[in-house]
């Protein structure tokens, strides 16, 4: 007598996991442009919907979303009763030289909640962090709060809630941020920036 031989067939199924979306590149160089029409570095100008490079030629560009609406209105953080909102413009530190520039755009919320965004380019070592200090102009100051780098880009985001005086501090011009790196740790980092109110910053929504 003889037997056939069996076979037997194994169907294995797996589910691979979606990847995680990439950190958004909004307000950086190709990235969309920012809610209120512009973009993170003043070398950058929205046209087309993205940021880029103003020496290029080609499209209108676009510096300013037209909303039909005044520009004293609480959309645009002017109105005090509203969201305040804040610039900081990241230049060299004392005695550093170096390339490098960032922006932060940040908001003070109703709710006491205060959050932005931050965005650099061409440090010139290793980035090893970035934080809110208090500290006028020039001076160097303790630590308010720390910002989270959004994954590998060169951006992140700033929020915390920020007590009485380091509100005041944040209306009066008498916080800054900056960026530390490899070859200047201190509080003065590479690059800072004094947080000026400017109502064109537009409101930044919170995490």
């Amino acid at each position: 007598m003889s037997f056939a031989p069996a076979v037997f067939l194994v169907i294995l199924s797996c589910t691979e996991e979606e990847p995680p979306p990439p950190p958004s590149k909004q307000g950086l160089l190709d990235g969309p442009c920012l809610p209120n029409g512009g973009c993170n570095f003043p070398d950058l100008v929205c046209r087309n919907g993205l940021c880029q490079p103003v020496e290029d030629s080609g499209s209108t560009v676009v510096t300013k979303r037209d909303t039909g609406t005044d520009s004293s209105s609480k959309d645009s953080g002017s109105d005090a009763s509203g969201p305040r909102t804040f610039r900081a413009t990241l230049v060299a530190s004392p005695n550093v030289t170096t390339p490098a520039q960032g922006t932060a755009l940040l908001t003070l919320h109703t709710n006491g909640k205060a959050c932005g965004t931050l965005a650099w380019q061409k440090l010139g070592s290793t980035y090893g962090g970035a934080h809110v200090h208090q500290g006028s102009v020039f001076d160097a100051g303790g630590e308010v709060t720390t910002a989270s780098r959004d994954g590998g880009l060169e951006a992140a985001t700033i929020a915390w809630t920020p007590t009485v005086d380091e509100a005041n501090k944040l209306t009066t011009e008498g916080l800054y941020v900056d960026i530390h790196t490899q070859n200047y740790p201190g509080a003065q980092g590479e690059i800072r920036g004094q947080i000026k109110a400017d109502p064109a910053a537009g409101v930044q929504t919170c995490p």
